[in-house]
């Protein structure tokens, strides 16, 4: 039990009691207990009606309602229990010890006395003491209170806007999908017009090329006018290789290209590299370029392994020669007179490697990652060495046959050092 003076000095620490003297705040120790209470302990239970008022002069509690915590209290002077004694209800709290309690408690019984010995100053004190409690806790309450009002209606109004934005983003949803659908449509009937015109514009240009060539045949001309008739062939051809460019993409974007896979054994291989060599050295002549590839090699350097296989790799011959002939015909345009190209084939694990070399202009780090992409290729069409003309789709198209076969497409390349472009194929 503390002695008075101590219970004395901690009542003078409450700021609820301050500016009462203290021949006054003497009245109130003989009515005062010394309590104390270990970590964990419950001092009051919810639903228990309090006959105590409990001064906290140390430790910690902390108030709690059905296991949750609604607030703590821990400094000197700070008090608890009052409502239930000032309305003789049950309390809607449970007052659970946080850390070691010391408290100064007044029992409801030893109010009555007071009252009863009609001790009213001391009465009059007590009852302002708790009315100052009860005005802080309120004012604190409705602090919360306010807090949570404005949190809550911050939270409506943040959840209108979320409400507003899934709206919009439901009606961008909607309208992106009928634009998409808009646009396949569109790239359809795109194709589609692509693929007849090219196909309506190939027979009429492939008669004027034959009649150019036949005219200097079968009449005797001026040199001028076979010059002019010569560069109204080139025009044609030039004309003709757009349209069945043209053509390509069209029938490759809509998935109506098929392709005619055939198997092929290693003389099989050997016998379309030399086809492909031999169709591209007259070309390749023209600039005195030697387009070095040697196909005995190459099959020699396989035949012990492989000879007898009967299927080494499947694939559509013509669309593969279209895929060489346009990699060597880059090779030819973009490599000056007198260059080099090799053409070299490999089996590498369960693929086979093919790439076109070359000692030409070769490609900026700039345009190197574009250098597949169809609309950059077609906008930046470049002339080759001698000014040669192209469409700028001959690598997309080659992309596009390559993969159609489960293949892949690359380049490495250094400008005016020259170019490497490989493809790979998956053997069977």
């Amino acid at each position: 039990m503390a002695n008075p003076q101590t219970i004395l000095d901690y009542l003078r620490q409450s700021r609820y009691l301050s500016g009462v003297p203290e021949n006054k705040l003497r009245g109130f120790i003989s009515l005062i207990r010394h309590e104390t209470y270990s970590e964990g302990a419950t001092v009051i239970r919810q639903g228990e009606v309090l006959n105590d008022v409990y001064f906290i002069i140390g430790g910690k509690v902390s108030a709690q309602t059905d296991g949750r915590t609604l607030y703590a209290l821990g400094r000197i002077g700070d008090i608890f229990g009052e409502m239930g004694v000032v309305s003789s209800k049950p309390s809607q709290v449970s007052v659970v010890v946080l850390n070691e309690l010391e408290v100064l408690s007044i029992s409801a019984k030893s109010f009555d006395d007071i009252q009863q010995n009609n001790s009213h100053e001391l009465s009059h004190i007590f009852y302002s003491w708790l009315s100052r409690v009860l005005a802080d806790k309120l004012f604190l309450t409705s602090e919360k209170a306010k807090r949570f009002e404005d949190t809550s209606r911050e939270l409506k109004e943040a959840l209108e806007v979320q409400k507003s934005i899934t709206h919009n983003l439901a009606t961008l949803t909607a309208e992106l999908e009928k634009s998409k659908t808009e646009l396949e449509e569109l790239n359809r009937l795109k194709n589609e017009f692509i693929g007849i015109a090219s196909h309506d514009l190939r027979s009429p240009i492939s008669s004027v090329i034959a009649v150019m060539e036949t005219i200097p045949t079968c009449f005797e001309l001026d040199a001028e006018v076979v010059e002019m008739l010569g560069l109204v062939r080139v025009t044609c051809q030039e004309q003709l290789k757009l349209v069945n460019d043209l053509l390509d993409v069209a029938q490759i974007e809509s998935g109506n290209l098929d392709l005619d896979c055939v198997a092929l054994n290693l003389k099989d291989l050997a016998a379309f590299f030399s086809q492909v060599g031999q169709k591209n050295a007259m070309l390749a002549n023209s600039k005195r370029i030697k387009i070095d590839f040697d196909v005995e090699a190459f099959y020699s350097s396989q035949s012990e392994d492989l000879e007898g296989h009967a299927e080494l790799v499947r694939f559509d011959a013509p669309k593969i020669q279209q895929v060489m002939n346009n990699l060597l015909g880059n090779a030819i345009k973009f490599t000056p007179e007198g260059g080099q190209i090799r053409m070299e084939a490999a089996l590498l694990g369960k693929l086979l490697r093919i790439s076109v070399r070359d000692n030409g202009v070769g490609i900026s780090k700039t345009e190197l990652p574009q250098v597949f992409d169809k609309l950059h290729r077609f906008k930046k069409s470049k002339p080759g060495t001698r000014g040669e003309r192209g469409t700028g789709l001959g690598l997309v198209i080659c992309k596009n046959l390559v993969e159609l076969h489960g293949g892949n497409i690359g380049v490495e390349s250094r400008e005016g050092e020259g170019s490497d472009f490989w493809i790979t194929l998956p053997l069977t």
